[in-house]
Formats: C-alpha cells, sequence, structure tokens
C-alpha cells in the first residue's frame, strides 16, 4: 500500500489526536460524579521523550466495566502487551493497570512514512464503586485481552434497594 493512499491523522496544536482531545474533555465532565471510572486523573497522553530523541506514546488502554450481581467485571485491551510486562494492583477500592507496550521491530534509526501502532508505557486508574473481596481477585489474559474479576462482598451484594416510582 502506499502511504500517500492513507488518510492521515488530525493532531492538536499540542500534538495529540483529536480524538483523544475529545475523550479527554469528556472524561473531565464525570469527574467526581461517583461513576466507576476516574479515567481522566491518571490517563495520560503524550510524549516521553528519551535521551535518545525517540519518544514513546504514554497511553491509556481501552476499558470495558460490567457488574453482575456477584461480581464487578473489568476487561482491557491490551494487543501485543506481553503477559510479563502487565501489572495488576488493588487498594483501598482503587484497581490500577500499568505496564508497557514494547516496539514490535528495532525501530532505533528508522524513519516512519506513516505510523498508527502506539507502544510505550500505559497507565489506567479505576476507582469501584462497590466493595470487592480483595483475596478472591482473579485475572486473566488470553488473545491481548486482559480479564479481571473482582467478587462483591455480601455486603456489596445485600447493597442493592428497590426504590418506588412515584406518581
Amino acid at each position: 500500500m502506499n502511504s500517500s493512499t492513507l488518510v492521515p491523522i488530525s493532531l492538536n496544536r499540542s500534538g495529540e489526536t483529536i480524538s483523544n482531545e475529545v475523550e479527554r474533555w469528556l472524561s473531565s465532565l464525570f469527574r467526581g460524579t461517583g461513576l466507576f471510572f476516574d479515567s481522566h486523573s491518571e490517563k495520560t497522553y503524550g510524549h516521553e521523550g528519551s535521551k535518545t530523541g525517540t519518544s514513546h506514546l504514554t497511553f491509556a488502554p481501552r476499558v470495558d466495566l460490567a457488574e453482575t450481581d456477584e461480581m464487578v467485571h473489568v476487561i482491557a485491551e491490551l494487543p501485543g502487551v506481553a503477559e510479563k510486562d502487565i501489572d495488576v494492583t488493588f487498594s483501598e477500592g482503587i484497581l490500577v493497570l500499568k505496564g508497557e507496550k514494547k516496539p514490535t521491530l528495532e525501530c532505533e534509526n528508522m524513519h516512519y512514512h506513516h505510523k498508527e501502532s502506539i507502544c510505550g508505557k500505559f497507565y489506567r486508574r479505576i476507582i469501584l464503586a462497590k466493595e470487592v473481596e480483595e483475596d478472591k481477585i482473579n485475572a486473566s489474559y488470553a488473545n491481548g485481552v486482559l480479564s479481571i474479576k473482582l467478587p462483591k462482598t455480601q455486603k456489596a451484594k445485600e447493597s442493592v434497594r428497590k426504590i418506588p416510582v412515584q406518581v
């Protein structure tokens, strides 16, 4: 494929894609609302320059958050990340996903005509609004998808209350 046939990605003045800028702006609207994600406070965009002049984009992986009566389920897309490069921690109701996606090619002296792949460090912090049983948290990784199951405490399971709607 000829690189001149590719459609360029629009960047704003600071160098981030317009979609990242919109996502960052929308995330800031929901900050402090008590929703599950604290997606803006620790979600980083931009370049980290190195002494060699190369830079790697720091990114936040795409995350889905689902809930059943029994558990909270977090699913993160991490294609191309080795299992050994993923770190998952949980403390005081906060789930942290961090690690690094390493370049697939040695590219120190390479000049790109077009580059859409992302490599570098990633970080995502998720604040859970439900109490979970920390010692029963389970994480698995397959085909670029990280799946974390967080069983709810009995108190969290029983905290659902039916609220009558008045007319």
